[in-house]
């Protein structure tokens, strides 16, 4: 991903296709969701959402899927399709990625930041981030 938050979507791309392509599982779900975020960043909506079929696949067999999951409602994000892009990021949150600092400064979800729902979610985050910091932090 620093490649792709680098703009250097081509290098980033090729990268995660190349390693993809060495794996026992060709259809790992992080490299495809990850490739799913590049796909709906170019524009290429169609590649991008069925990089995200291939991912959601692996809900129930993933442990880590609140990653998948992120990156999922990213793309969807980025393909400015808000009802999946909440639904993924809320499934992310519950499952396991409450990160307030990352949904704060991710700017693929920039085109979900002036919608309520997004921002009551947002809150959300933010107050259980807080009361964690307090609570660890005395």
């Amino acid at each position: 991903m620093c490649l792709f938050y680098l703009e250097q979507t081509d290098e980033a791309s090729k990268v995660l296709e190349d390693y993809l392509k060495k794996l026992p599982e060709p259809d790992d779900p992080l490299l495809l969701s990850t490739l799913a975020i590049i796909d709906a960043k170019r524009g290429h909506s169609e590649k991008a959402k069925e990089r995200i079929r291939g991912a959601k696949a692996w809900e129930n067999r993933f442990i880590h899927f609140h990653h998948v999951s992120y990156n999922i409602g990213s793309a969807y994000a980025l393909l400015n399709e808000k009802e999946p892009a909440m639904e993924w990021l809320k499934k992310s949150a519950e499952d396991g990625n409450p990160c307030y600092p990352c949904f704060k400064n991710d700017r693929n979800l920039q085109n979900l930041r002036g919608d309520r729902e997004f921002q009551a979610f947002f809150r959300k985050l933010h107050d259980n981030y807080e009361h964690n910091r307090v609570l660890l932090n005395p």
